[in-house]
């Protein structure tokens, strides 16, 4: 116990340097104040507990940070948006017909943003996932040792940030406490040469733990061959230290001999009708259909109670997310995430794709499958905790492609050429070919990123990042919100 509290001390101490701010840590034993002289403005939060288990950050006294949100015309397409998660209320997530036919994952995201209209926060540190298994799978394809060892780094990063991670203070009115989050999730292979989605899965789970998140669901296939509860029942044990320290409801559930395609679906569907089972009523606007349909598709109440737990009527809102997405959200913009919510909007966050740099993967020997360390580019550190920071979106932006057409979008399976299946950050490293240890002739190959700066989320995995749909933002003092907050010099 005696470890376990200087633990505690040591990580409270972290936040209040990161944050800027008195904090007051409060047990049933005794207070604790820990001041951090760069305080502009006095604020308190309070650790409030009667057992470790239920123990929990709450902001007290800090005003809620406002949120501009981009939404319809600001983007070209409704892909922009997609970010292979979305948050929406109860009400919202009932009247969706999830037992519709869909087997592509991207159509859990769509099939609620066509029913309800999405939401993003203009301020890219409110509210940003990192995705993570395109990255590991850039170096999966020849399946060598020097693959091996490129995993090895990612699976230490994601080690990293699961153990330095510590809980962030819970906003009045923020949505999270009283949201159940559902992650399908496919287990990687007995004979795997890697466990990278193991990895990924802890990772995403506690960056919801981090924000305060109440519930979190796993579902998985139930394939006997992998064992897939006890992979996951492994991922839960692991992070007890965590729940420990804040408590989060975790549950693995299992769906049987479920075909991997439609593991969302399903895992969506039965969501939907294990809240349906309870007293609550459909909204009166749904459809005479849409009752009909979920009416008929309840489930027995011992399954409703294994999906939302002892607590059903806490669930006011529900999250979902790919089992590989972390989280990254300001913790006082929260709550004006709840106030779009119960407007029966949908909410998605930017969607960042971490990059292969050499500074990350010092000892791997393939070169094309890394940027040098000379790559040149400016380098941004983004903190969601940082509340006199802001990284406001500025659109699409096409950096400059000597001899491409500007106006092709970069953003589908041809962006490096026709019948050539690669995401456009990736087209300079098609370059085993060229033969060259020339500086510029890297840069040149890598033009589609060249401009874009790479982004550093405090507190996140270590590795540099790009917005995935080819977005740019700009930072500024403040927040997004005030037109003439004073631009940061780079």
């Amino acid at each position: 116990m005696a470890a376990a509290a200087t633990l505690m001390f040591q990580r409270q101490q972290s936040l209040v340097h990161r944050y800027g701010t008195v904090l007051s840590f409060a047990t049933e034993n005794n207070n604790t104040t820990i001041t951090h002289s760069n305080n502009p403005k006095q604020r308190f939060f309070f650790y409030n507990t009667t057992a470790a288990a239920t123990a929990t950050i709450t902001a007290t006294t800090i005003p809620a940070r406002p949120v501009k949100w981009l939404h319809g015309n600001d983007w070209a397409t409704l892909t922009q948006a997609y970010a292979g998660m979305w948050w929406a209320s109860r009400d919202s997530f009932v009247q969706v017909e999830w037992s519709a036919y869909f087997r592509q994952l991207e159509a859990a995201s769509f099939k609620m943003f066509r029913k309800f209209p999405v939401y993003q926060p203009t301020d890219w540190m409110d509210l940003s996932v990192t995705h993570l298994s395109v990255f590991w799978k850039h170096f999966q394809k020849r399946q060598t040792y020097h693959d091996k060892m490129a995993f090895a780094v990612i699976a230490e990063h994601l080690q990293n940030y699961t153990q330095q991670s510590i809980p962030w203070p819970i906003f009045p009115n923020s949505p999270a406490p009283n949201t159940i989050a559902v992650l399908p999730y496919l287990a990687p292979l007995p004979n795997s040469d890697h466990r990278l989605p193991e990895e990924a899965l802890r990772a995403t789970l506690v960056s919801l733990w981090q924000i305060g998140m109440g519930r979190c669901v796993v579902a998985v296939g139930g394939r006997l061959d992998q064992n897939e509860t006890h992979q996951v029942e492994a991922v839960f044990a692991s992070i007890q230290d965590k729940i420990e320290m804040r408590f989060m409801e975790l549950h693995v559930m299992e769906m049987q001999n479920v075909d991997p395609k439609f593991l969302p679906k399903t895992a969506l569907e039965r969501l939907q009708t294990a809240l349906l089972t309870q007293t609550w009523s459909l909204p009166p606007t749904a459809s005479n259909t849409t009752q009909a349909k979920l009416q008929a598709a309840r489930i027995t109440q011992t399954k409703a109670d294994q999906w939302l737990g002892p607590n059903a009527s806490r669930w006011e809102f529900v999250y979902f997310t790919e089992p590989d997405l972390i989280l990254h959200a300001r913790p006082s913009a929260l709550p004006a995430f709840t106030d779009i919510l119960r407007q029966n909007k949908s909410i998605s966050a930017h969607r960042f794709q971490p990059l292969p740099y050499e500074k990350n993967f010092p000892l791997y020997t393939r070169p094309e499958k890394i940027l040098p360390r000379e790559f040149t580019t400016q380098m941004w550190t983004l903190d969601p905790l940082n509340e006199q920071m802001a990284c406001c979106d500025q659109g699409k932006w096409y950096a400059s492609n000597p001899g491409m057409n500007h106006s092709i979008p970069l953003l589908n399976n041809r962006a490096c050429g026709a019948g050539i299946a690669e995401f456009w950050w990736q087209c300079g490293f098609r370059r085993a070919k060229y033969r060259y240890y020339n500086l510029s002739t890297i840069q040149d190959l890598h033009r589609h990123i060249v401009n874009y700066p790479f982004l550093y989320v405090e507190g996140g995995t270590g590795f540099p990042v790009l917005d995935l749909h080819q977005r740019t933002c700009r930072r500024q003092i403040n927040n997004c919100v005030e037109e003439e907050s004073i631009l940061v010099e780079e």
